[in-house]
């Protein structure tokens, strides 16, 4: 488990936004339990040359998203939280610490199909024994108590868009103390 404490996990989100004109850009945000922003993160637009399409095929939605995206955000933050939620499963990241449980949001545009837990994907999948699923839903259960779980995936989505209409090169913020 992540340095954070059961009694106050932190959770983070980790949301990508596709768009033909600014390319893949991605945005991580780490909350409270109570739904407060800690730390928020994102990368300035990333477009595949021709040549990389052709060399990468099939693999480069997967590359691009958790390799280059994904776990350069989740590296780069200072904080570890306790539950890493992501809204598409090609953003896990590929070479994670371990430390935390990696769950997804099965339809971050529904909202309704809930939480899944992620199996086989690198360190940060949960144990398929069935015992970490409580305790992830019992820390899910903590930020549902202040906030709907998925919402922070709609910040990040804006605030990504509000880095494209200012022109942003992408950056960092971490929230004040």
């Amino acid at each position: 488990m992540a340095s954070n404490s059961d009694s106050d996990p932190t959770f983070g989100y980790l949301h990508c936004l596709e768009d033909p004109v600014h390319g893949v850009t991605a945005g991580y945000l780490i909350v409270s339990r109570t739904g407060r922003p800690l730390e928020f993160h994102c990368t300035a637009p990333v477009k595949p040359s021709h040549a990389q399409r052709i060399l990468f095929g099939a693999t480069l939605r997967r590359h691009l998203l958790g390799e280059c995206l994904g776990g350069a955000l989740v590296s780069r933050a200072k904080l570890k939280p306790t539950v890493l939620a992501i809204s598409d499963a090609d953003l896990a990241p590929m070479d994670g610490d371990g430390d935390r449980w990696l769950v997804l949001l099965a339809d971050s545009q529904q909202r309704a199909a809930g939480w899944h837990p992620l199996t086989g994907i690198g360190g940060d999948a949960l144990a398929p024994d069935g015992q970490d699923d409580e305790a992830v839903a019992g820390c899910i259960n903590r930020l549902a108590e202040s906030i709907e779980p998925a919402e922070p995936f709609d910040r990040v989505a804006e605030a990504i868009r509000e880095a494209q209409r200012l022109g942003g090169e992408g950056g960092d913020a971490r929230a004040a103390a």
